[in-house]
């Protein structure tokens, strides 16, 4: 695959003309190739990738630490990961000729092409609106998948025959299997959370928003107590709990109240771009959620604080969500 993918990003990189592209000897990652950039010859060392996610940076950026004059060649870079590249100075190249080269006296940076997404999926039940509510809970509670249909349904807060077509596209994408006659578990785990991460940033996150908000009286993020009954702090100050490492900026809540709930409780004002999120919960009572121990730590999921870092695309939030896989989600995957 990777020869394949590296000659088609070559062919399409030199149909403007203005770039020459060789490809040179090996070498212990996916070769070396040559590019002529007017009178300019840069020999750069390849490193092929199928899909580059935010969740990657932290593996690329180790990678570029121990190469010298390294290019990333991948089928799609997602935006946020580009800006990461970019502004750490490390070159990629797309499959469909996008580059971003800073190399002593040569400056590249092309996007003019929108790059192909090879995994998307049409109709697939399982990453809808509802079918992300119900991965969610199979993902941070696995033992739902064999409760009746109707309990799944109603954790997740989507209409019941939803559930059959939702378990039928995890099956065909080799995610869920049948255990015996009456119980299924999941496969794939790892892959299930990338595709969920991704999803539920681009569909479900935005149609859960409430709205943007700041506090009375300028107080700060910090004095701002939730009670989990009906609010928990995802995204930064989530991962600043769950680390110690992440300085909370700004705040992102899901809760069950609604917005004039939320002001009357908590002291908060309707704030354009101000610094707190307020999102809608979209799960019921999960059975991991322990009422006595959540009056105290009223936080998200590993797996949502995990997704919230992410798609944040800013690198110390990347880095604070590298660090909850690692310690919180990884072994259970």
């Amino acid at each position: 695959m990777e020869s394949k993918l590296l000659q088609t990003a070559i062919e399409n990189l030199q149909k403007g003309g203005e770039i020459i592209v060789k490809q040179l000897k090996d070498h212990p990652l996916d070769g070396t190739i040559e590019l002529q950039v007017n009178n300019h010859l840069i020999e750069l060392v390849v490193f092929v990738k199928n899909e580059i996610r935010p969740q990657n940076y932290p593996q690329i950026a180790e990678t570029f630490k121990n190469n010298r004059n390294l290019i990333l060649v991948a089928n799609k870079i997602y935006p946020k990961v580009k800006e990461l590249l970019r502004a750490e100075r490390m070159a990629y190249l797309e499959t469909v000729g996008n580059i971003f080269l800073n190399h002593e006296d040569v400056y590249i940076w092309l996007e003019h092409e929108k790059a192909h997404n090879p995994e998307k999926n049409i109709r697939n039940k399982a990453f809808t609106k509802s079918g992300l509510r119900v991965v969610y809970q199979f993902l941070t509670y696995p033992k739902i998948l064999n409760e009746p249909y109707r309990t799944i349904a109603d954790k997740a807060g989507v209409a019941l025959g939803n559930i059959p077509a939702i378990f039928d596209s995890l099956k065909n994408d080799g995610f869920l299997l049948r255990k015996d006659k009456h119980r299924f578990l999941l496969d794939r785990k790892k892959d299930l959370l990338n595709k969920w991460v991704d999803a539920y940033g681009a569909k479900l996150k935005p149609s859960l928003k409430i709205g943007e908000f700041g506090l009375k009286n300028g107080q700060e993020l910090s004095s701002l107590k939730l009670e989990a009954i009906d609010s928990v702090y995802g995204g930064e100050v989530a991962g600043e709990f769950f680390t110690k490492y992440l300085r909370s900026e700004r705040g992102t809540i899901y809760t069950r109240l609604g917005k004039a709930e939320l002001i009357q409780k908590y002291g908060l004002i309707p704030q354009k771009n101000g610094p707190i999120e307020i999102f809608q919960m979209f799960w019921e009572n999960l059975e991991i959620e322990d009422p006595e121990l959540n009056e105290k730590l009223p936080f998200s999921t590993p797996i949502l604080t995990y997704a919230d870092l992410i798609q944040t695309g800013d690198k110390r939030c990347i880095d604070t969500a590298k660090m909850i896989y690692d310690e919180r989600i990884q072994s259970e995957l």
